[in-house]
């Protein structure tokens, strides 16, 4: 019985990926710099990008500062997975995993925050399918990689 020839992605899916994976690196390494020093300034661009605005400034700024932590170390890891895609698959497996919980939280809960936060329901809707289309370049792309460096010879 002969195995299939491994598949590997095409060329140019590995830059889209590297691509992805820089725009989702620059995108958590800037808005974690604003949370952490600008936590006023993060506000309004929260507002404008996700219509985002907390009822309770307060308590909704005393936790900016460790969320933002968070977001540049995820920033950071995906840089470091947007050099070397194929090394760090597992952190784009990772990342996948995140993204897709977080469109969970934004679906489950999108009454709450609606409530909560005042963000309508279309721009979050919009923010999923946002994470829904990186993992479209992703996860395709690791299973591919996963395929073929399980078929490859030692």
């Amino acid at each position: 019985m002969s195995e299939a020839p491994a598949v590997r992605p095409h060329p140019r899916l590995r830059k889209v990926v590297q691509g992805v994976l820089v725009f989702l690196a620059i995108y958590h390494v800037a808005t974690g710099i604003l949370c952490v020093c600008f936590p006023e300034y993060s506000r309004d661009i929260y507002a404008a990008v996700y219509d985002f605005n907390p009822k309770y400034w307060d308590q909704y700024r005393l936790i900016l500062k460790p969320w933002g932590s968070y977001a540049i170390f995820t920033g950071a890891v995906l840089a470091f997975a947007a050099r070397d895609p194929e090394r760090y698959r597992a952190v784009i497996w990772c990342m996948c995993g995140l993204l897709l919980v977080r469109c969970g939280y934004r679906l489950i809960f999108a009454g709450e925050a609606e409530a909560v936060f005042r963000m309508h329901r279309s721009r979050n809707y919009v923010n999923v399918a946002l994470m829904l289309s990186y993992n479209t370049v992703l996860i395709p792309w690791s299973v591919l990689q996963y395929r073929a460096a399980k078929r490859a010879p030692e």
